[in-house]
């Protein structure tokens, strides 16, 4: 099998036809791989001087937490719809492109409106351990704050990291996991009208019977990204450089204020970025749809 054969055609294919870059924008910005964080430590900032020594759990911050939460769960589905379309869109448009149709950002956005749904539903049963992880992380978080005797005592942020941090790793490992059988779970869904246990299950079976082909591929995928990624981090860091200068001393001054600034702040990066990344992640889904349906040909 000529492997690098498969890399040139899926370049020629994502060069020739730039509108798949715009899906390839709007699934990067809805990519559950776009997130940010920031570490502090407690033996340079106290609760004094982030201001939560005056900080009390009334009702009505209870009720804006669970309102934040609710909001954020509906952006979450809105995501994995948006994501879902592009993939949709990016996977179909492949054979038809090979074929020479002549296609664009209308009529490829087109083909996912019947096919969206199967990977919505996929992305949907592969997130809910995940949303069950984090629910029962975040009532357990304000069950321990609610029955709190003292503001933010030590103890307690103590214990919620030691919760957190193996709950980290473990949706991570899953994460992994679960990605790997959705990349050709997604093309058996779109391109073969499965459903989505089934989608599931001969994905698995797909990758255990072309394990030693999908390595190689995936060493080649890789080295592609060894050379993207950097270029990424590069420009990443020259971005986010500049905001944490302007987060970190608001944050110093008032928690809630460095929160929202850096909240919008940070949406204005991921953006930016996505521009950068979009046209990356294009590529990438054009390749595993080559990737899937040389492998598909080779078994017939």
């Amino acid at each position: 099998m000529d492997y690098f054969k498969i890399v040139k055609e899926s370049f020629d294919i994502w060069w020739k036809n730039k509108y798949l870059w715009i899906l390839g924008i709007i699934a990067a910005i809805f990519s559950s791989g776009n997130s940010t964080s920031s570490n502090f430590s407690t033996n340079s900032i106290d609760s004094k001087t982030l201001g939560l020594d005056k900080f009390e759990m009334s009702p009505l911050v209870i009720v804006v937490i669970l309102v934040l939460a609710l909001i954020g769960l509906v952006l979450m589905l809105l995501g994995i719809y948006l994501k879902s379309r592009a993939d949709a869109s990016i996977i179909s448009s492949i054979p038809l492109i090979e074929k020479g149709t002549t296609l664009g950002f209308r009529k490829s956005w087109g083909l996912s409106s019947s096919k969206w749904i199967k990977l919505f539903l996929l992305n949907l049963f592969i997130s809910i351990p995940i949303l069950i992880l984090v629910v029962l992380f975040i009532s357990i978080a304000l069950i321990m704050l609610v029955t709190s005797q003292s503001a933010v005592p030590s103890a307690l942020i103590l214990t919620l990291a030691c919760i957190g941090f193996p709950l980290i790793c473990l949706i991570i490992l899953y994460s992994i996991v679960t990605r790997i059988i959705y990349t050709f779970a997604s093309r058996i869904a779109v391109l073969n009208n499965g459903g989505v246990w089934d989608s599931i299950k001969k994905g698995w079976d797909f990758i255990t019977k072309n394990l030693s082909n999908i390595v190689i591929f995936w060493l080649i995928n890789i080295a592609i990204g060894v050379v993207t990624g950097t270029a990424m981090a590069i420009i990443g860091f020259l971005v986010f450089t500049p905001m944490l200068l302007i987060i970190v001393p608001i944050f110093m001054i008032n928690i809630w204020v460095g929160i929202i600034v850096g909240s919008l702040l940070s949406f204005v990066s991921i953006a930016l970025l996505s521009l950068l990344s979009g046209p990356i992640y294009t590529f990438g889904e054009i390749y595993w749809t080559k990737v899937y349906l040389t492998l598909k040909k080779e078994n017939a």
